[in-house]
């Protein structure tokens, strides 16, 4: 006997896939155009985003298969046949998830490899790679090989024998993952706030910068969300009714890292159809169909007090490969301090 709405989650899900997935897309396909219509130039970071929103566009598609099948309803409201299929996708689900939000890191913390000088950056971004990456793995086969077979997690409904890791461990790595990815957002969230807040750029232009950088905050915040639903995350009687909340805060997470990495590289498109985004520090004349800004050079500063000369830029990608400055002498010299600013357009 159905217990009714009140007690099926499935729609809930859908929803929150519904948007999470579009509003990934939306920013991702800006950033495409950005990157293949302004900037005209792809990179690493770019090759590795295309990676995890296919792999979250994977991810939703198992997902939404998987509340048809019974995610988000009670056991005794599903149908027999219906809850290994079910939790198939729902094991589908949770690598999918770990793979998706691990190239979503990884991209991010790619771009800002690009955009910071020091070397003290370049080892806490290199440190949070590590970081990620070993945990993850680690996760990852941890979640594979939890149950033996490894069938016997989607098959024990129907009749097949095998065992489970202890609902304990299991809980513990997720929170212990989960820990581990906050910490990775909010680092790759809060570096880069350090690093633009001193460039001489107008308010607006900084608040602007600010505000997209704080997306990564966000996706932080709904990894730690996630948590108080780990609980739920063994098998129970109820598992795909009480593990509904995990699911929505997992593609919530997924999403938002997908929007913040996408959003870092849309300045130049912002600019070109919002011109206040714009430094006003430059003053510009033309010539024949060139608009040139005519700007005095950056430099930088390093720990001995020595300046070097840069080309500088007051967005976060120089000729659209997301740099802001590179000295002339490589000498681990820090974040450019930007005197002005140069941007050519055809």
């Amino acid at each position: 006997m159905s217990m009714g709405m009140a007690a099926n989650k499935g729609p809930t899900c859908v929803v929150v896939i519904g948007l999470s997935v579009g509003l990934a897309w939306v920013f991702f396909a800006l950033r495409l155009c950005e990157r293949t219509f302004i900037s005209r130039c792809w990179a690493a970071e770019d090759l590795l985003l295309v990676a995890a929103v296919l792999l979250f566009t994977t991810y939703s598609t198992c997902a939404t298969l998987s509340v048809k099948y019974g995610t988000g309803r009670h056991n005794v409201d599903i149908e027999a046949a219906d809850l290994p299929k079910a939790l198939y996708l729902w094991f589908l689900c949770e690598i999918l998830y770990i793979l998706t939000t691990v190239f979503v890191r990884l991209s991010i913390s790619v771009f800002l490899l690009r955009i910071c000088l020091q070397r003290k950056y370049k080892v806490i971004i290199y440190g949070t790679m590590a970081m990620v990456m070993a945990f993850s793995t680690f996760y990852l086969f941890l979640l594979i090989f939890r149950c033996s077979p490894v069938n016997f997690f989607w098959d024990q409904y129907k009749g097949e024998s095998g065992s489970c890791l202890s609902a304990a461990i299991i809980s513990d790595a997720t929170i212990a993952h989960s820990v581990v990815s906050f910490t990775a957002d909010w680092i790759l969230a809060i570096l880069p706030m350090a690093l633009i807040w001193n460039l001489q750029l107008n308010r607006l232009t900084k608040v602007s910068i600010a505000a997209i950088l704080a997306l990564g905050l966000l996706a932080g915040v709904s990894t730690m969300v996630r948590i108080r639903y780990i609980k739920y995350s063994t098998i129970t009687d109820n598992f795909l009714f009480e593990t509904a909340g995990v699911a929505i805060w997992s593609t919530v997470e997924a999403s938002l890292g997908i929007i913040a990495a996408s959003a870092y590289t849309l300045r130049p498109l912002l600019r070109a159809l919002f011109p206040v985004f714009h430094s006003q520090r430059c003053s510009s004349q033309t010539r024949g169909n060139q608009n040139i800004e005519m700007c005095l050079p950056a430099r930088t500063v390093a720990a001995d007090g020595s300046r070097s000369e840069l080309n500088g830029s007051d967005d976060l990608n120089q000729q659209g490969c997301g740099t802001i400055g590179e000295s002339s002498n490589d000498r681990d010299s820090g974040i450019s301090v930007l005197k002005s600013f140069e941007v050519n357009t055809n």
